[in-house]
C-alpha cells in the first residue's frame, strides 16, 4: 500500500522510470516483497517469484535489495526467528 502511494507520487511528479514514466505497480510489488520477506524470511525464492511476475530484468535489483532489507529488518526485530518458528 505504501509502495503504491510512493510510486503514484513519483509518477505525479513526472520523474522518469526504467521504461519511461514511473510505474506505481512496480513500487507496490517491491513493498509487498519486502513485507513478505520480513515475515517469512524467504529471500532468493521470493526474489525469483517477483522477477517471474514482471518478466523483466530491469526490476531484479530492486526486488533483491528490498527482499534482503526486509529479511534483515525482520531478523533484527525477532532475533532471527521467523513467524513459522514463533508459532510452531
Amino acid at each position: 500500500c505504501f509502495g503504491r502511494a510512493v510510486g503514484g507520487l513519483l509518477k505525479y511528479a513526472g520523474l522518469p522510470g526504467a521504461g519511461g514514466f514511473v510505474e506505481p505497480g512496480i513500487y507496490a510489488m517491491v513493498g509487498a516483497g519486502a513485507m513478505l520477506a520480513g515475515v517469512s524470511r524467504l529471500t532468493l525464492s521470493l526474489a525469483v517469484v517477483l522477477f517471474e511476475l514482471t518478466g523483466g530484468l530491469t526490476y531484479v535489483v530492486p526486488f533483491m535489495l528490498a527482499v534482503l532489507m526486509g529479511k534483515w529488518t525482520g531478523d533484527l526485530m525477532t532475533n532471527g526467528r521467523s513467524i513459522y518458528d514463533v508459532h510452531a
